[in-house]
């Protein structure tokens, strides 16, 4: 299963977001993105930042599962590439990026995707980042 996280997918997000959230005035920005933001960016955030982009990123995860019908799944045995095509051409550290499985993972165990993210039922796969400037994305591949 392909999962793609896109302009078009974040903006369907950004509308139900405020439907689930009617306090909220402004969409978080690391939604405006559809490829989550590096460790490098992420730690220079203060903690209280860096919890509240976790718990906006875990709520989001699990509004994707259920979009996937993916939730509820519990599954044992399961292995997700993470393929980024960026916009640019841009020299990017890879390592820098796996940022986006943590929080996504992170959401998918809460919507019971998967029994839980560890390296015992869940295999991660980053390879190399690729180039599309048409279409910036994140696509995750489950294989299970």
């Amino acid at each position: 299963m392909v999962i793609t996280i896109d302009k078009e997918l974040m903006d369907e997000y950004e509308r139900i977001y405020f439907k689930i959230n009617p306090r909220c005035r402004v969409f978080p920005e690391p939604f405006k993105n559809p490829i989550p933001m590096s460790w490098n960016t992420f730690i220079t955030k203060k903690r209280a930042q860096q919890n509240s982009i976790k718990g906006k990123y875990k709520d989001f995860a699990k509004w994707l599962a259920f979009k996937y019908k993916i939730n509820n799944l519990n599954l044992d045995n399961v292995d997700v590439t993470y393929l980024f095509y960026f916009r640019t051409r841009a020299i990017r550290d890879c390592d820098n990026y796996t940022l986006s499985a943590k929080l996504i993972n992170d959401g998918f165990t809460e919507a019971k995707v998967w029994i839980d993210d560890n390296s015992n039922c869940v295999g991660i796969n980053f390879p190399r980042h690729r180039y599309d400037k048409e279409h910036p994305r994140l696509e995750m591949i489950l294989e299970y």
